[in-house]
């Protein structure tokens, strides 16, 4: 699916890793299997494509960044780059977003057991502050309501907006 020339990895968690991670998520046992099956699926797809991909099944989430941003290290220099705070928001509210929008796409899939209205999420705090990992967590319909352009920043408790 991806266009020739496109910049991409692969997170891929072999199949035992992946199956103890799905037994620590509250999904229904045909959720856990699918997943499992498109795990299988995906995999084989991108070994046959021959992409970019790392294995992620002893790395932690820095590692894993860090070995990301390695394969990228060129890309990332060239930018473009979030200099502002409003340009670091902007981000930040646009990955909260597309988390909203996949979970609505997910809660209207014929097999999902899930209820959107009960379903929560933490979402990344949209302070601004280069330093900040914090996270909020919240009812995925209680998130502020489009045009983010005019709805406050998502906050973690006591952040401020970065200036």
């Amino acid at each position: 699916m991806l266009p020739p020339g496109a910049l991409a990895v692969f997170l891929i968690p072999s199949p035992r890793v992946q199956h103890a991670r799905l037994e620590h998520r509250d999904h229904p046992r045909p959720a856990r299997e699918l997943h499992l099956r498109l795990g299988e699926l995906i995999s084989q797809e991108v070994k046959a494509a021959d992409v970019c991909r790392l294995n992620v099944d002893d790395l932690s989430i820095e590692q894993t960044v860090a070995q990301v941003e390695k394969l990228f290290a060129d890309r990332l220099a060239a930018g473009p780059t979030a200099g502002t705070a409003a340009e670091r928001r902007a981000l930040l509210r646009e990955t909260n977003r597309a988390d909203v929008e996949r979970y609505h796409a997910l809660h209207t899939r014929p097999w999902s057991a899930g209820d959107l209205e009960t379903t929560r999420r933490a979402f990344a705090c949209e302070c601004a502050r280069p330093d900040c990992d914090a996270s909020v967590e919240l009812a995925v319909p209680d998130f502020p309501p489009p045009p983010d352009s005019l709805s406050p920043p998502l906050l973690a408790p006591g952040h401020t907006p970065a200036s």
